[in-house]
Parts: C-alpha cells; sequence; structure tokens
C-alpha cells in the first residue's frame, strides 16, 4: 500500500504519520459503526434554492454583496463570514433549462465565445438558470453558458425529429382532420372512411392516405376528386386514396 501510494508523489513523511496514527489507534475505535451524518449547530441563515447546481450565479452575486450585509450592525449579529446556500437540483431537465432573456449589453465579464454567442445565435434566445424563487435578476448578473443555448434550441427539433421519423401525424393537422374525415363521409355514394394516415418528411409537406368504402352504383371518380379537394384545402397535396366497393 505504501508503494502504490509513494508512485502517486506522496510525501514520505506524510505516509509515515499516518502509518503511526493507524498502528497507535485502537481497533475498537477503527471498527465502530459511527453515524454517517453529523449534526452540526448553526443559527446562521441558510439560502435554500431550486437551481442549476452546475452554475453557481447565485452564490456568486451573494458573495460580491455579501459585505454589504455584514456592515449593517444588526445583521453582523446572525450573519456567517460567507453566506451559505444549499441549491437543490431540478427533477426533470425540462425544470433545468429556463426560458430566456437578453442581457441589457454584451461587454461583459465573458470571454468571446459567450460575447459570440449574444450576438450571432438565431432567434433571440438567451439562456438563463431555472430559479423560480429569485424574482429579480438584474442581466449583468447573469453569467450564461452557451451550451445551455445549444441544448435549449436542440429539443425542439429532437421533438420534430422523432415525429417524421416515427410517421407521426403533424401537430398542425390535428385539429383539422377530423372536419375533413367528416365531410368526406358526408360526399354521396361513401358508406365509410378508415385507416386514415397522414404524416410529413419535411416542414409543411404532408403526405396522407385512406381507405373509402363506397356504394356499388357510386362515381368513384368524382368521390376521388372531391376528397383530394377537401385535403387540399388544409394543405395536404399528396393524397392516396384506395375505393373500395361495398358488396352487393
Amino acid at each position: 500500500m505504501k508503494q502504490r501510494f509513494l508512485k502517486k508523489v506522496y510525501p514520505p513523511t506524510l505516509l509515515e504519520e499516518s502509518m503511526d496514527i493507524a498502528l497507535t489507534t485502537p481497533r475498537e475505535d477503527t471498527l465502530c459503526n459511527k453515524p454517517s451524518t453529523t449534526e452540526v449547530s448553526n443559527s446562521a441563515p441558510t439560502f435554500i434554492t431550486k437551481y442549476n447546481h452546475q452554475f453557481h450565479t447565485i452564490q456568486k452575486t451573494l458573495r460580491k454583496h455579501w459585505g454589504i450585509l455584514k456592515n449593517d450592525p444588526t445583521l453582523s449579529k446572525f450573519l456567517d463570514n460567507q453566506p451559505q446556500i444549499i441549491f437543490t437540483r431540478a427533477p426533470n431537465l425540462q425544470l433545468m433549462l429556463a426560458p430566456t432573456t437578453k442581457p441589457e449589453s454584451a461587454d461583459l465579464d465573458q470571454d468571446k465565445h459567450q460575447i459570440d454567442t449574444y450576438q450571432k445565435d438565431v432567434g433571440e434566445r438567451f439562456p438563463v438558470r431555472p430559479n423560480p424563487e429569485v424574482k429579480q435578476c438584474a442581466p449583468h448578473d447573469l453569467r450564461d453558458d452557451p451550451r445551455d443555448y445549444d441544448v435549449a434550441s436542440v429539443i425542439p427539433l429532437l421533438k420534430q425529429s422523432i415525429g417524421i421519423l416515427m410517421q407521426r401525424t403533424p401537430p398542425s393537422l390535428d385539429n383539422v382532420l377530423p372536419e375533413c374525415y367528416q365531410r368526406v363521409q358526408q360526399l354521396q355514394g361513401v358508406y365509410h372512411l378508415h385507416d386514415p394516415h397522414f404524416w410529413t418528411l419535411c416542414t409543411d409537406v404532408y403526405i396522407g392516405t385512406l381507405k373509402l368504402v363506397v356504394a356499388p352504383e357510386a362515381d368513384a371518380r368524382w368521390i376521388l376528386s372531391q376528397t383530394h379537394n377537401i385535403f387540399t384545402q388544409v394543405g395536404v397535396r399528396q393524397l392516396y386514396v384506395q375505393i373500395d366497393s361495398a358488396a352487393m
């Protein structure tokens, strides 16, 4: 064991002192079950906030202005030398990512990459930490990581891509398709509409398929033309219709 620590460049004197302590400590004291947590009496106020634990912007802000509170004759009796903050991790990714706001100016204490992010990103969206407890936060207090913007901007793209890959009905058609189905079923000679399936391969390009059961004497060409017209009005320009005649 000693040789392993020496390979990790631990000082030999420190290893000798640690060995002496280990040899002189009673075995009962080293094997006894000790509580995993130790209670520490501390009456100083503690700030508890839901916050992204990886970025302690609140902690930096409090420490920056802590001296003002310490100079108060009354508050100084209750405050520690440094503010005590407990950050509770957000339960899910949605709460870790936040709505966005733009700083008043980009000439802050930020590196060039962050300034470029404020100036060049599309959509005027900028990341802010999710902290509902803190109601007021000046823009110049924000020290945002451009990686947060990247994550927040990718989520809608992922949702859209998954919907396309799974051939889900486009959300923009969810409210209009039921009315189209009803209009088609009201056409003369149409008995039933079944197996409708609509999807998209890119933005605003919709594809659909459906099956119609019509009367034997119905005009299939007229029904096909009217069906295409109904769905073209809502943006579905590629529609494949299978028409089956009902049994006599």
